[in-house]
C-alpha cells in the first residue's frame, strides 16, 4: 500500500488566521518582512497596500508569500523560508506552481525574496517563461534588543540650523518623491501614505526639507536621502537613528 502525501498552499484570510500566521512568523531577525507585514496589515495602520497571506505547506510552512496588492503603485510579492528547516527544489517548485494559481507573474512584476531562494525561483521562471527577471542584491540589517536600547537612550544633536521636525505628509511627499530614483506612476500617493500612517524622520533647514527616512509596511526603513548641498555633517546618520527611536 502506498500512501502519498499531497502538500497544499494554504491562504491565511481570517483575522484568527492572520494572528495565527503572526505566532508562526514571530522568530526574529529571519521572519520579519513576513510578520510585520501581517501586523500592518491587522492593525489596518497602511490601508493603501492590503496583502493576502499563503503559507506552503498548510500546517507549518517552509516558505510564506505575500501578495502585496497596493493601491497607488505596482503590486509585488514578498517569498521567504522558514529559517529552521531547508525546502529542497522539488518542494520549491511545487509551491511557486500553487502560489501562481492565485498571482500572475509578469515581466514588469516586483518580487523580494532571499539568496537562498533566488537560484531555484530563477530556474523556475526561467522553465515557465522566456523573460529573465532583473536582480537587484540588497541587503537586510536588524538591531538587536541590546542595540535597540542603546538607540533608544541617545541624545541626537544637529550642527547650528537644522532641527527637526513633524512630516507635513501632504508637502514633504513632493520633495521626498523627486529624490526617489525609481519613482514612477502612484508613488507621489504612495510616499504620501507612508508618511501619513507609518513612522518617518525628518531634518530641517530653515523651513525645507533636507534629509529624511520613511517606512516600509514590512518594517524596514525605507529611502534615506540627504539632499547634496546638506552632505557631509552627518545628518543621514543622525536622521536615521531617530527614526530607529520611533
Amino acid at each position: 500500500m502506498v500512501v502519498l502525501c499531497t502538500m497544499l498552499l494554504r491562504e491565511f484570510i481570517s483575522d484568527e488566521e492572520m494572528h495565527e500566521a503572526m505566532r508562526l512568523t514571530n522568530q526574529p531577525p529571519h521572519l520579519m518582512p513576513i510578520f510585520y507585514s501581517i501586523r500592518h496589515h491587522l492593525m489596518k495602520t497602511f490601508p493603501a497596500s492590503p496583502i493576502r497571506l499563503f503559507g506552503y505547506p498548510s500546517d507549518e510552512p517552509l516558505v510564506w508569500f505575500i501578495h502585496r496588492r497596493n493601491i497607488y503603485v505596482k503590486e509585488h510579492i514578498i517569498i521567504w523560508p522558514n529559517p529552521h528547516i531547508t525546502i529542497v527544489e522539488e518542494q520549491f517548485n511545487d509551491a511557486l506552481q500553487q502560489f501562481f494559481e492565485h498571482y500572475t507573474l509578469e515581466e514588469a512584476s516586483t518580487g523580494l525574496l532571499p539568496d537562498n531562494l533566488t537560484e531555484m525561483f530563477l530556474k523556475f521562471i526561467h522553465s515557465k517563461s522566456n523573460f529573465s527577471p532583473l536582480l537587484y542584491p540588497t541587503h537586510l540589517y536588524f538591531m538587536n534588543e541590546e542595540q535597540q536600547k542603546l538607540v533608544s537612550e541617545l541624545e541626537l544633536k544637529l550642527p547650528k540650523g537644522y532641527r527637526f521636525d513633524e512630516v507635513d505628509p501632504t508637502n514633504d511627499a513632493n520633495i521626498i518623491n523627486q529624490t526617489w530614483r525609481h519613482a514612477s506612476d502612484g508613488d507621489l500617493q504612495q510616499t504620501t501614505e507612508k508618511l501619513r500612517c507609518l513612522p518617518s524622520a525628518i531634518i530641517r533647514y530653515g523651513d525645507k526639507a533636507v534629509s529624511f527616512e520613511m517606512s516600509d509596511p514590512m518594517g524596514a526603513h525605507n529611502h534615506l536621502y540627504t539632499l547634496d548641498e546638506h552632505r557631509r555633517k552627518g545628518l543621514g546618520t543622525t536622521v536615521e537613528l531617530r527614526l530607529s527611536q520611533k
